[in-house]
């Protein structure tokens, strides 16, 4: 980590949604400066009711796998590194599109 950065978050972004998907080592720290709202999701209880429905099961090792690439190809000077608040290429239609084509069917008929 070179020097220290601020960043002010819209409603509704996701902090840290690498540590469902991979070993994440938080950098820094969050602080609310007005009113908000915060759920902590615990990885292994995610994986674990998600892997257990066949379907969702397949679908999220899928999502998994296509995010975690997406962390560890991120990096200058094709993208920037990853952060607790955003890991490049990991909006939803990036991923489905690395999944295969009999999910992305599915996904598009759901």
């Amino acid at each position: 980590v070179v020097g220290t950065t601020t960043r002010e978050l819209d409603h509704g972004t996701w902090l840290c949604e690498s540590a469902l998907w991979s070993k994440w080592i938080h950098v820094g720290c969050a602080k609310a400066t007005s009113a908000c709202q915060l759920i902590e999701i615990s990885a292994f209880a995610c994986l674990r009711t998600l892997t257990g429905h066949s379907g969702i099961g397949e679908l999220a090792n899928e999502y998994c796998q296509a995010f975690h690439s997406r962390i560890v190809t991120a990096k200058p000077p094709q993208a920037s590194y990853p952060s607790d608040v955003e890991v490049p290429f990991t909006e939803c239609g990036d991923l489905v599109y690395m999944m295969t084509r009999d999910l992305r069917v599915s996904i598009a008929i759901m």
